[in-house]
Protein backbone atom coordinates (compact mmCIF):
# COMPACT_ATOMS: atom_id res chain seq x y z
CA UNK A 1 0.00 0.00 0.00
CA UNK A 2 2.35 2.54 0.92
CA UNK A 3 4.90 1.86 -1.84
CA UNK A 4 2.66 3.57 -4.01
CA UNK A 5 3.46 7.02 -2.47
CA UNK A 6 7.20 6.32 -3.37
CA UNK A 7 6.40 6.64 -6.93
CA UNK A 8 5.98 9.65 -9.21
CA UNK A 9 3.23 8.14 -11.15
CA UNK A 10 0.84 7.77 -8.41
CA UNK A 11 -1.36 10.81 -6.39
CA UNK A 12 -0.03 14.39 -6.49
CA UNK A 13 3.61 14.54 -4.67
CA UNK A 14 1.90 17.19 -1.96
CA UNK A 15 -0.47 14.13 -0.97
CA UNK A 16 2.51 11.72 -1.36
CA UNK A 17 4.61 13.67 0.58
CA UNK A 18 2.26 14.61 3.66
CA UNK A 19 1.07 10.88 3.51
CA UNK A 20 4.35 9.78 4.20
CA UNK A 21 5.67 12.15 6.42
CA UNK A 22 2.80 12.70 8.84
CA UNK A 23 1.11 9.30 8.51
CA UNK A 24 3.59 6.53 7.41
CA UNK A 25 4.33 3.54 9.51
CA UNK A 26 7.45 4.61 9.69
CA UNK A 27 7.91 7.72 12.04
CA UNK A 28 10.94 8.00 13.73
CA UNK A 29 9.80 9.80 16.45
CA UNK A 30 6.47 7.82 17.74
CA UNK A 31 9.12 4.71 17.17
CA UNK A 32 11.82 6.57 19.19
CA UNK A 33 8.92 7.42 21.79
CA UNK A 34 7.58 3.97 21.78
CA UNK A 35 11.25 2.05 22.15
CA UNK A 36 12.13 4.65 25.06
CA UNK A 37 9.08 3.73 27.28
CA UNK A 38 10.25 -0.17 27.27
CA UNK A 39 13.69 0.64 29.16
CA UNK A 40 13.96 2.67 32.89
CA UNK A 41 15.51 6.03 33.12
CA UNK A 42 14.02 7.24 29.42
CA UNK A 43 14.30 10.79 30.49
CA UNK A 44 17.71 11.11 31.76
CA UNK A 45 18.94 13.28 28.64
CA UNK A 46 16.26 15.97 29.00
CA UNK A 47 17.22 17.27 25.98
CA UNK A 48 16.02 14.66 23.63
CA UNK A 49 12.22 15.21 25.08
CA UNK A 50 9.33 17.79 24.81
CA UNK A 51 6.45 18.02 26.45
CA UNK A 52 3.18 18.68 25.27
CA UNK A 53 0.10 19.79 26.78
CA UNK A 54 -2.93 18.27 25.10
CA UNK A 55 -6.76 18.81 25.51
CA UNK A 56 -8.82 15.69 27.10
CA UNK A 57 -10.00 13.41 24.49
CA UNK A 58 -13.29 14.71 24.61
CA UNK A 59 -12.45 18.17 24.02
CA UNK A 60 -14.76 20.20 21.50
CA UNK A 61 -10.59 21.44 20.10
CA UNK A 62 -7.59 19.80 19.99
CA UNK A 63 -4.15 21.81 19.45
CA UNK A 64 -4.36 19.41 16.55
CA UNK A 65 -7.90 20.80 14.68
CA UNK A 66 -7.22 22.68 11.17
CA UNK A 67 -9.38 25.65 13.39
CA UNK A 68 -6.83 25.99 16.18
CA UNK A 69 -3.41 25.55 14.46
CA UNK A 70 -1.51 28.63 14.11
CA UNK A 71 -3.89 30.79 15.99
CA UNK A 72 -6.77 29.44 13.88
CA UNK A 73 -10.18 31.25 14.50
CA UNK A 74 -10.74 29.27 17.92
CA UNK A 75 -8.89 28.38 20.62
CA UNK A 76 -8.24 24.15 21.75
CA UNK A 77 -10.68 23.24 24.33
CA UNK A 78 -8.91 22.90 27.72
CA UNK A 79 -12.07 23.08 29.55
CA UNK A 80 -12.54 19.54 30.70
CA UNK A 81 -8.38 19.14 31.56
CA UNK A 82 -5.11 18.40 30.48
CA UNK A 83 -2.79 16.00 29.32
CA UNK A 84 0.96 16.17 29.91
CA UNK A 85 2.52 13.86 27.46
CA UNK A 86 6.63 13.42 26.82
CA UNK A 87 7.33 12.73 23.29
CA UNK A 88 10.88 12.39 21.79
CA UNK A 89 11.75 15.25 20.13
CA UNK A 90 12.14 14.89 15.66
CA UNK A 91 15.87 13.32 14.56
CA UNK A 92 16.78 12.60 11.39
CA UNK A 93 18.02 9.02 9.90
CA UNK A 94 20.91 8.80 11.11
CA UNK A 95 20.41 9.43 14.89
CA UNK A 96 17.47 7.00 14.55
CA UNK A 97 19.75 4.78 13.32
CA UNK A 98 22.64 5.72 16.35
CA UNK A 99 20.04 5.20 19.05
CA UNK A 100 18.63 1.51 17.54
CA UNK A 101 22.67 0.68 17.02
CA UNK A 102 23.38 1.60 20.96
CA UNK A 103 20.00 -0.48 22.09
CA UNK A 104 21.59 -4.29 20.58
Amino acid sequence: MTEGFYTSQEGVEADRYHMLRDTGIYNRQILLTANYGMWSNKFDDKELWENRRLTTFDSQATPYDLLTRGGGPIPPDFSKGTINVWVHKPCDDQQFDQFMENRK
